[in-house]
């Protein structure tokens, strides 16, 4: 099973019942994309110290430029590319899902709405984004 696929069904969220309902051909494009998104979450916030997390952070998308770049290193990023060129998967989501944690070290407080939804922008709508886009595959 791939590092991807080890994720997908270890984590202690329903992600692995989801990915049930998937077809098959699928399957494997989910697990590589939450694998890219459990990873960038848990260093946005199970590191402890706002500092390290945004070094990480920045660590973590140098792999990803190099995952588009064609040159990708860590496991994670070598099922990702495969992801991204079958199913031509633009950057911005994966790059936008990277600001909003970035935000998370910064920002515990919106000052107003417009604001919130400038980071669901990021967030959320950067997860649905890369989650979706395998589904347009017929």
């Amino acid at each position: 099973m791939s590092i991807a696929g080890v994720l997908a069904r270890s984590h202690y969220e329903n992600f692995s019942v989801a990915s049930w309902f998937l077809p098959k051909r699928l399957r494997q494009h989910f697990f590589n994309v939450y694998a890219y998104c459990r990873i960038s979450d848990d260093l946005g916030d199970e590191v402890g110290n706002p500092q390290a997390s945004l070094q990480l952070l920045d660590q973590w998308e140098a792999e990803l430029d190099a995952c588009y770049a064609g040159n990708p290193r860590h496991p994670v990023f070598v099922a990702l590319r495969e992801t991204i060129t079958t199913l031509d998967i633009p950057r911005e989501p994966f790059a936008n899902l990277l600001k909003a944690f970035r935000q998370d070290q910064a920002i515990v407080r919106y000052q107003t709405f417009d604001d919130l939804l400038g980071y669901c922008l990021n967030s959320a709508q950067s997860r649905g984004t890369s989650g979706v886009v395998p589904m347009r595959v017929s």
